[in-house]
């Protein structure tokens, strides 16, 4: 599967907007952050320059999370931020994929692993059997949503995620 998945974390300090809005723009803002994982966009802003292009020969990402990653709320096209980031993402490899056991929205590949009330726990629970049957080499993690909505065990949020690992 090549390396692990990363989590990108803003540890900036800077006030940031928050809602459904504020998690698609995040999601985006991380295409570049993707391409650069894989090695096919070196540019500090995320655009390709002059000689910081190339294209990678696979780029199989899986957007794993909750609704937001499923798309079921405050999308219209039930795809949440998933056909602006295939945008994004597309031409920057020879084969693009969205892999994933879910399929659901208006996009080029369905294909996601987002789970509309799922927690944290429950979503790392399952990852040791999607990881390998979708063989992802990039997995954008967007979770812990719905356990800062319930409340639940918010103070371990940060411990539990980083605990996590993947299979293997």
């Amino acid at each position: 599967m090549g390396t692990e998945p990363q989590l990108v974390r803003e540890e900036s300090g800077t006030p940031r907007a928050t809602g459904r809005a504020a998690a698609r723009k995040s999601a985006i803002v991380l295409a570049p952050v993707l391409l650069a994982g894989t090695g096919a966009v070196h540019a500090s802003d995320g655009e390709p320059g002059p000689g910081t292009h190339r294209k990678v020969p696979r780029l199989a990402v899986m957007p794993l999370g909750d609704s937001i990653t499923h798309g079921n709320v405050g999308s219209s096209t039930d795809s949440g931020y998933r056909p602006e980031l295939w945008d994004r993402l597309d031409g920057h490899a020879g084969t693009l994929d969205f892999v994933g056991s879910e399929r659901s929205g208006r996009v080029p590949d369905p294909d996601h692993e987002g789970h509309p009330g799922w927690t944290t726990e429950g979503l790392l629970s399952h990852i040791g059997t999607w990881l390998p049957a979708a063989a992802p080499n990039v997995v954008l993690v967007h979770i812990g949503t719905n356990d800062l909505h319930e409340n639940l065990q918010v103070a371990t949020a940060p411990r539990r995620l980083g605990a996590a690992s993947p299979p293997g």
